[in-house]
């Protein structure tokens, strides 16, 4: 039995750097499909066949799922920049005019500009 589990966290610090730590976890009880471990918020059951878990059995598949979950965030914020950047566009073009409050719902499409999404790949590539 794995005594055990780990999970990377990071932290903002004051002067704008990350601290990132590794938090281990105590197993309190394992059973035929996972384990009881205690986490600062109290008692979690972390699933064996789980494909996303709040913590793992080694510090490498620990690293692992802090990669992933970094790579999945910079998705995310990519998609919101894009999505705010395609609005701001749309809304300030000339021909753009809103009609309040003859509109009950305003509906618009946004067309996707490649010159946009290469920009933010390449800030945030840096």
């Amino acid at each position: 039995m794995t005594d055990s589990f780990y999970r990377y966290i990071d932290t903002p610090t004051e002067d704008g750097h990350v601290f990132v730590q590794l938090a281990v976890f105590p197993v309190t009880k394992k059973t035929a499909k996972g384990a009881w471990i205690e986490s600062p918020l109290g008692r979690r059951f972390v699933l064996d066949a789980g494909r996303r878990k709040y913590a793992y059995p080694t510090r490498e598949l620990a690293l692992d799922s802090y990669r992933l979950r970094k790579e999945w965030q910079i998705h995310h914020c990519k998609q919101g920049i894009l999505r705010a950047m395609r609005i701001l566009s749309e809304i300030n073009h000339p021909d753009f005019h809103l009609n309040w409050p003859h509109q009950e719902y305003i509906n618009f499409y946004l067309s996707v500009d490649p010159k946009i999404e290469d920009a933010i790949d390449g800030i945030l590539t840096r």
